[in-house]
């Protein structure tokens, strides 16, 4: 059983980093130019707020990383370690989602009301 959990524990970190620091790297290049649309060709401001969210990405995406590890479930084979990674990875791709859709539409939202 602990060889189990703690395959489940390895293979569940090395995803996280996989997935969080690829996506990270690849949303903060491609939305830079959309950011400093936003921002009215000010570049030194729309850069500091796409290192901002970056930097943000990565302790939310961390921090709940940590938090899913104190949730796995016990498993005794490997059909239980497949399920138990293949949900709690799932659940983070879908939060990685859900914010970077969310970022979306607050800085569509803030271009089309705001001046900056």
């Amino acid at each position: 059983m602990t060889s189990y959990l703690m395959a489940t524990y390895t293979f569940y970190l090395l995803v996280m980093v996989v997935v969080i620091g690829w996506a990270g790297w690849a949303l903060h290049d491609a939305g830079r130019p959309f950011i400093r649309e936003v921002f009215l060709k000010d570049y030194t401001t729309a850069d500091l707020i796409s290192n901002l969210l970056l930097t943000g990405y990565y302790l939310v995406n961390i921090g709940y990383s940590f938090v899913v590890l104190s949730r796995l479930p016990a498993v005794h084979n490997w059909a239980e370690v497949m399920a138990a990674l293949g949900t709690q990875i799932g659940q983070l791709v879908l939060l990685l989602a859900i914010l970077h859709y969310s970022n979306l539409v607050v800085f569509f939202l803030w271009k089309r009301y705001h001046q900056v």
